[in-house]
C-alpha cells in the first residue's frame, strides 16, 4: 500500500507544470517576408530582420509586432494565442496547472510562423526614384574624377557620393577601380546603394 501511494504522489509531481517542463515559457516564432531585412519590433524594441526567428514569452493575450522598412508601409503583425493542449494533463494537479499559469506556459502563440507582405509607400518610393537620378546623374559628371581618387588617397568626390548612397568610401574606391565602364558603375551603386 505504501508503495502505491509514493508511486501515486511521485506521478502527480511529476505532471506538476507539465506545460511549464514540455513547452517552456516562451516559444519560437518565424518569421518571413515578401522583401527581405524587413524589421520586426514589439513595442518598440527591434527583435530581427527577415527572414529570422524570435523567442517571445508566452502571454495570455494577443500580441501586436511591427514590421517596418524605408520605403514600405508599417505593417502589423498580430500574434494570436491558444490554450497549450499539454496542460490539459494539469487539470488533475492544482499545483501543476497553477505553475504553468504562472509561467504562462498554459498559452501557446498560433500559429507559430508568419508570413509579412509589405506594401510599398507610393510617395518614398518617389523620393528614392528621385535620389536615384541624382546619384546617376553625380556618377556620370564626375566619374573621371571618381576614378582618380579610386587610385590616389584623395577621397573628396567618394566621400559626397557614400554621403548619398550609405557606401562605404573604401568600398565605393573598389568599386569604381573594378568597374568597366561609367554605365556599369552606376548600374552596381545605385543597386547597393541604401535609400
Amino acid at each position: 500500500m505504501m508503495n502505491k501511494t509514493c508511486l501515486s504522489l511521485l506521478s502527480v509531481l511529476a505532471l506538476s507544470g507539465c506545460g511549464t517542463l514540455v513547452g517552456g515559457s516562451s516559444q519560437n516564432i518565424s518569421i518571413d517576408s515578401n522583401v527581405k531585412g524587413v524589421e520586426i519590433f514589439d513595442g518598440g524594441m527591434k527583435l530581427c530582420e527577415t527572414p529570422c526567428t524570435v523567442r517571445l514569452a508566452r502571454e495570455r493575450s494577443e500580441k501586436t509586432l511591427i514590421a517596418r522598412k524605408n520605403w514600405y508601409e508599417e505593417t502589423r503583425i498580430l500574434v494570436g494565442t491558444s490554450l497549450n493542449l499539454f496542460t490539459l494533463g494539469n487539470l488533475i494537479s492544482y499545483t501543476g496547472f497553477t505553475t504553468d499559469a504562472v509561467t504562462g506556459a498554459v498559452w501557446e502563440y498560433s500559429p507559430d510562423s508568419y508570413y509579412v507582405n509589405m506594401m510599398r509607400n507610393e510617395k518614398e518610393s518617389r523620393k528614392e526614384e528621385l535620389l536615384k537620378k541624382e546619384i546617376r546623374r553625380f556618377i556620370l559628371k564626375n566619374y573621371d574624377a571618381l576614378r582618380m581618387e579610386a587610385g590616389s588617397g584623395k577621397s573628396e568626390y567618394t566621400k559626397s557620393l557614400s554621403s548619398m548612397t550609405k557606401i562605404g568610401v573604401g568600398e565605393l574606391k573598389k568599386m569604381c577601380a573594378d568597374s568597366a565602364s561609367r554605365l556599369l558603375f552606376v548600374e552596381d551603386v545605385t543597386e547597393r546603394a541604401e535609400y
